[in-house]
């Protein structure tokens, strides 16, 4: 366990993060998924992802390497939130996941909606083992899914299989992010490593069961 306070937010901070209006999501009518084969829907994934994103004129994403972006400032001196946005994308581990919802919320607004997407699906597997250990973090998320999370999804669900790669990278992309040194109080370095599992387990499942 760090003795360094790791970044977190509060639900005050998150209320005035989410009261500025994120803007109406693009009318995009949807197109039925293809009828294809377990196998050939395998195997067809990426191109399909590339596909429906170009039909939505946006780029697929990239995770972002480490260093690829870099704060304006210190990521402990960052007070706005396109300069917290920035310090967590240099540096995720530094920050608790519920912190994520600031870069959502700043890739959203500059146009990046995929991008925007992907740290969206990151911050809800991130939180999800520190749900049971921490009271705050229910209504907090309750909050971001019912506001940006709502745009979010209604935006990228027009386009299925967009949906689904989008969805693919972030589980992949989150099993070799680091975790950060905070874990919550009471529970062993063991402990908490199984809950990690557990709960990257049941993403896996869940997006196993829909594909």
């Amino acid at each position: 366990m760090t003795d360094t306070p790791v970044p977190t937010l509060t639900a005050m901070a998150l209320a005035s993060l989410l009261v500025a209006g994120c803007g109406p999501s693009p009318e995009v009518a949807p197109e039925p998924p293809s009828a294809r084969t377990a196998a050939a829907r395998d195997a067809d994934r990426q191109d399909a992802g590339d596909a429906a994103a170009a039909r939505l004129g946006i780029d697929i994403p990239r995770p972002l390497e480490p260093g690829a972006v870099r704060p304006t400032t210190p990521h402990a001196a960052a007070q706005d939130e396109a300069g917290m946005a920035r310090a967590i994308l240099a540096d995720p581990a530094a920050y608790r996941p519920e912190t994520y919802v600031y870069v959502t919320k700043y890739l959203w607004e500059r146009g990046d909606r995929r991008q925007a997407a992907f740290w969206h699906f990151l911050f809800q597997i991130r939180t999800d083992p520190w749900l049971p250990h921490d009271r705050n973090l229910g209504p907090l998320r309750s909050g971001v899914n019912a506001s940006l999370g709502a745009l979010i999804n209604e935006w990228l669900g027009s386009e299925y299989d967009a949906w689904l790669e989008t969805t693919r990278r972030a589980i992949s992309y989150e099993r070799r992010m680091p975790l950060s040194p905070e874990r919550p109080a009471g529970l062993s370095q063991a402990q908490w490593s199984a809950a990690v599992a557990e709960a990257r387990a049941a993403w896996e499942t869940d997006f196993q069961r829909i594909t």
